[in-house]
C-alpha cells in the first residue's frame, strides 16, 4: 500500500520516507524463507513497515497543519502589532 502526501507545501524537516520504506519491503520479497527465517516473520516485517509508513504520514500531515497554524497566527500578529502602534 503507498501513501502518498497530497499537500502542495510539506514543511517537514526530513523528507517523504515511503522510498525508503518501499524499497525496505521490496527488498523482503526478494527473501526466500528459511528454516532461520520463516514466511511469518517477513510478513510481520512488512507489516511494521507499513505502521512506520502510516505513522511517518500522520507525522508529517501533523506538523504540516501546526506550521499552516502558525503562519496564521503570525500574520494575526503583525495585524495586532500595526493596529497597536497606528493607535500610539
Amino acid at each position: 500500500m503507498l501513501i502518498t502526501m497530497g499537500r502542495k507545501h510539506d514543511n517537514a524537516p526530513v523528507g517523504n520516507t515511503c522510498p525508503t520504506i518501499d524499497e525496505v519491503i521490496n527488498f523482503l520479497d526478494t527473501i526466500i524463507p528459511d528454516e532461520n527465517l520463516e514466511r511469518q516473520e517477513i510478513a510481520h516485517v512488512r507489516e511494521l513497515m507499513e505502521d512506520i509508513r502510516s505513522s511517518n504520514v500522520q507525522l508529517r500531515e501533523w506538523g504540516n497543519d501546526l506550521h499552516e497554524r502558525a503562519e496564521i497566527l503570525e500574520t494575526e500578529l503583525k495585524s495586532i502589532d500595526k493596529r497597536v502602534i497606528d493607535l500610539i
